[in-house]
């Protein structure tokens, strides 16, 4: 019996925002962020790490650059992790 896995990918374009891309990209796991939740910690998303470094692939990806994933722990804000998308896509 084969089984196939559908392959998580961005429903929102390239030139939303950091934080829509975040967001779409951690929905593909069924993490919801919600507005107001920027000083949220990583650690509160109960995400493993496999899926979460897919979702910073799907979103270099889309924005055609590599985020600087050093330093990031799961003391790592929602916040402080946009502001490293948004540093990639300005590189």
């Amino acid at each position: 019996m084969k089984m196939f896995f559908r392959k998580p990918k961005l429903s929102v374009s390239s030139s939303s925002s950091s934080y829509d891309l975040l967001q779409d990209a951690f929905m593909q796991y069924h993490i919801k962020l919600h507005d107001g939740e920027m000083s949220r910690r990583l650690s509160s998303l109960k995400m493993d790490d496999i899926d979460f470094l897919e979702s910073l692939q799907m979103i270099e990806k889309a924005i055609g650059s590599d985020i600087d994933k050093a330093g990031i722990t799961p003391s790592t804000t929602i916040s402080e992790l946009i502001r490293r998308i948004d540093r990639a896509r300005v590189s």
